[in-house]
């Protein structure tokens, strides 16, 4: 099972029904300073932040969107929460051990690929 964290100092903005997540100063050093995110995102942020469970995020988007029955959002859920992931808004912590997310460019990953083989 996995838990998500969110990145300290990413607050959720909205702007004339526009979203976005916005980094302070300190959160811009692990993650980019603004993203904007749709309707959905934003719903799933707000969830996040409350620590609600996946379960129960895909349960209330049933709710709230009105999906069909047949449609099951978590495929989508877990695209958005792996994209949020990747760009260090969140931290997946896996049984309770946390994930490091630590951001490196691409050149600094070869390169410890390089000392280490």
């Amino acid at each position: 099972m996995s838990n998500w964290k969110l990145q300290e100092g990413v607050v959720l903005e909205e702007i004339q029904g526009v979203y976005f997540l916005a980094a302070d100063r300190k959160a811009r050093k692990s993650c980019p300073y603004i993203c904007q995110i749709n309707e959905l995102g934003a719903f799933i942020w707000t969830h996040l932040s409350q620590g609600i469970s996946k379960k129960e995020i895909v349960r209330q988007i049933h709710k709230e969107f009105e999906v069909p029955a047949y449609y099951n959002p978590e495929s989508d859920l877990d695209i958005f929460l792996k994209s949020l992931e990747k760009n260090h808004y969140i931290v997946c912590e896996a049984d309770g051990h946390e994930i490091q997310n630590i951001a490196r460019s691409d050149s600094d990953r070869d390169l410890r690929e390089t000392l280490s083989g």
